[in-house]
């Protein structure tokens, strides 16, 4: 049977611009994970200004230890941002004195780069980034996220044997058939957004207001919108200034957005978490970090509960 581990992902830009609140709101996020029993803390930064310091690391890595967890706090680097190596040579600087601790390295969503960093080779820098990380934190588990790079970074994955990071995605099935040709049938790791509710409430609305920036990033959801005559940057302003409320969306591009949110994550019950589980597992897929669609200790609880009952099934 394979084992199934779990963790959280904590976005960072949800607790504000001002450092002061990130770093308490990742610290809670932190013991929410101690406190669920999840394996994996995993922190994404999305923009350079969200990046976890040196002594806020150690800090943290410090209060997990003290709280005997065994919970691992894993920073998310985007390997074009211009101060990769020197986050990462700073980073595992702290890392090294700690067993609880690795890196998940990431091309990085054009969202977050600047323009000169949206036009550098991401499969080049993740090889720069994956030498320090490995010669640092030597056999730790260090996660590369999968997103649109080519055969070169899973070349780079195998030699410098990091765990290769999926999106919960319609073509999940052919993305584990590219990556296991090159890497072989190892650990494999998903990253899943997620909402829990409860029997007879239906979250589809919920859910696709709280994904429909993150759907507009996928490219295939924006070729389906051009598909229909429908622009994806002029739907997305529409979105943003809030004119568009359900009827006032064309009901063909709701259709679209719906179940793009259906691809891209999991919602509902225990019946269709555990439904979901059992076919990632049968996938190969032995890690699942899971977004809380909504930022509350009870859709952990929830999260790693099912986790753990999936395991068991």
């Amino acid at each position: 049977m394979i084992a199934f581990h779990g963790g959280k992902s904590t976005k960072r830009s949800r607790f504000g611009k001002d450092r002061k609140e990130q770093a308490v709101g990742t610290r809670e996020a932190a013991m929410i994970c101690a406190r669920s029993g999840l394996e994996y803390h995993v922190i994404d930064s999305e923009w350079k200004e969200n990046y976890i310091t040196p002594n806020e690391l150690e800090n943290l890595l410090r209060l997990s230890e003290n709280h005997c967890s065994n919970l691992k706090t894993v920073v998310t680097i985007s390997v074009r941002h211009t101060c990769c190596l020197s986050r990462t040579s700073s980073l595992v600087s702290v890392m090294k004195d700690h067993r609880n601790a690795s890196l998940c390295l990431v091309a990085g969503n054009r969202t977050y780069l600047d323009e000169k960093e949206a036009e550098r080779s991401a499969a080049r820098r993740l090889v720069d980034a994956a030498r320090v990380a490995r010669k640092h934190l030597e056999d730790r588990p260090i996660f590369a996220g999968m997103e649109r790079l080519g055969k070169k970074a899973l070349e780079t994955v195998k030699e410098y044997r990091l765990v290769p990071f999926l999106l919960m995605d319609k073509s999940l099935e052919d993305n584990i058939v590219r990556v296991q040709k090159v890497n072989g049938k190892g650990s494999l790791a998903l990253y899943l957004p997620y909402l829990t509710t409860s029997d007879g409430h239906d979250a589809t609305t919920e859910v696709m207001g709280r994904l429909w920036k993150y759907a507009l990033r996928r490219q295939w959801v924006r070729s389906d919108l051009l598909k229909r005559g429908c622009d994806p940057t002029l739907l997305e302003n529409t979105l943003n200034q809030n004119q568009a409320k359900g009827a006032l969306i064309d009901n063909g591009v709701t259709d679209l957005l719906v179940n793009a949110a259906r691809e891209l994550s999991i919602y509902g019950t225990t019946q269709d978490f555990i439904r979901s589980f059992k076919k990632l597992k049968q996938l190969g897929i032995n890690t699942v970090i899971g977004l809380p669609l909504r930022e509350e200790e009870e859709q952990v609880m929830t999260f790693s509960r099912y986790l753990q009952q999936a395991q068991e099934r």
